[in-house]
């Protein structure tokens, strides 16, 4: 906590100057990659067998904490997907995260146990998503987007809906007016993501205000919006959920360009419709706006229907599909420091409306659903961002 006061801190009150921009950007990205196995190291545990274990067995002794972690988030990964981890799995799950930077849940999305290794270098992982992200988009403007109460602020024009803030130096006065004129309201952590924290209250059930306040603003700022109510068209996918387009874009020198899209759906009973919190993701024909493929699941599970909605996915279509992409070009023209930008939009009676904005926005859901590669078009599409810290578009590695 006292960590990301004190980022918040710097991101505050850093002087425009962009040397200093800059070299943060770069001690950032080299974070990122702090846990990366050489090039001769990787080539050799690509032979596998024993070669592979004599890597990993040198990562164990090398970077004992971050393998422990790992090996938990694989074991509990594996745990829910009802799916079980051999040691050889886990062995290669390990590799996969130091050799390329994969979590154990792309390891299992993409198929990656029975890919050769120049097919697992054809996806982007999470670390390569975390270095696009600190070498292009400015390291200062990015806090506009990991605080959704400050994009709320940015871009409440778009959102379509009345929203609040509650805090130690939030208003209590516009807090309580907030409360008292809607039936319900979505409460959200400014600070979290994948649909962590997103609820649902009613007011009617929220007890007193002022106890209400204080305990969600002693647990981190949150900020509490209108409920959006989807269009017939979404909700027939899932009505319990706002099932949301997410919008990849790249903010290039020749203007605002979608990069990827796909849609995420809710299952029966959840409020939330991101992957990591269960819902399903489907691939979109980016031209007409139709669902192009079956919806899966971050477990590796595959659905040509909704498993409770019975929709089927493939053929359907989307309201509106020039007014979606129109919205996130002109939102993401908006942003010249901060070119990459994955927007979740909401089609509503009265047209497509801003979720939210993600600067670190995730690259695994296009992937997921194509189950096809995507870093040569995605680093090709970067040749036209202009960069902070260069990123080496042609080798294996993002990084010069």
């Amino acid at each position: 906590m006292l960590r990301a006061t004190l980022k918040c801190l710097v991101r505050e009150h850093c002087p425009e100057i962009d040397a200093l921009r800059r070299l943060m950007s770069e001690v950032k990205v080299r974070e990122c990659v702090k846990y990366s196995l050489p090039q001769a190291e990787i080539t050799l545990g690509e032979a596998g067998g024993e070669a592979l274990e004599s890597v990993v067995a040198r990562c164990k002794g090398r970077w004992a904490a971050e393998c422990a972690r790992i090996v938990n988030s694989a074991k509990a990964h594996y745990a829910r997907s009802g799916v079980g981890l051999s040691g050889e799995t886990l062995d290669d799950v390990l590799f996969c995260y130091f050799a390329y930077g994969f979590m154990p849940d792309e390891y299992m999305c993409f198929g990656l146990a029975g890919r050769a290794p120049e097919q697992r270098r054809e996806f982007l992982s999470n670390r390569d998503r975390d270095v696009i992200v600190y070498s292009v988009n400015d390291i200062i403007e990015l806090e506009r987007f990991l605080d959704k109460w400050k994009t709320y602020r940015a871009y409440s024009s778009w959102y379509g809906r009345a929203a609040v803030s509650v805090g130690k130096k939030a208003s209590y006065k516009d807090y309580l007016t907030f409360v008292e004129s809607h039936d319900s309201f979505v409460c959200k952590k400014v600070r979290l993501s994948k649909g962590d924290s997103i609820h649902l209250v009613k007011n009617s059930e929220m007890g007193d205000p002022r106890t209400f306040f204080d305990e969600t603003a002693s647990s981190g700022n949150a900020i509490l919006e209108e409920p959006i109510v989807q269009s017939e068209v979404m909700a027939a996918l899932n009505p319990s959920s706002v099932n949301t387009l997410r919008v990849i874009t790249l903010n290039t020198r020749y203007g605002a360009e979608v990069l990827d899209c796909f849609l995420k759906i809710g299952r029966n009973g959840s409020f939330v419709d991101n992957g990591g919190a269960g819902g399903l993701l489907v691939g979109i024909d980016a031209g007409v706006g139709v669902l192009s493929t079956d919806g899966r699941d971050e477990f590796a599970d595959s659905y040509a229907v909704h498993p409770n909605t019975k929709v089927r996915f493939q053929g359907y279509q989307l309201p509106d599909w020039n007014g979606a992409m129109g919205l996130a070009k002109e939102l993401s023209s908006r942003e010249s420091r901060v070119p990459y930008i994955g927007w979740d939009l909401a089609h509503t009676d009265s047209g497509w409306v801003v979720v939210e904005g993600n600067a670190s926005g995730q690259l695994i859901g296009p992937q997921i659903v194509s189950q096809v590669g995507s870093r040569r078009r995605v680093l090709a599409a970067l040749h036209d961002v202009e960069q902070i810290v260069p990123l080496n578009l042609e080798e294996k590695s993002c990084l010069k």
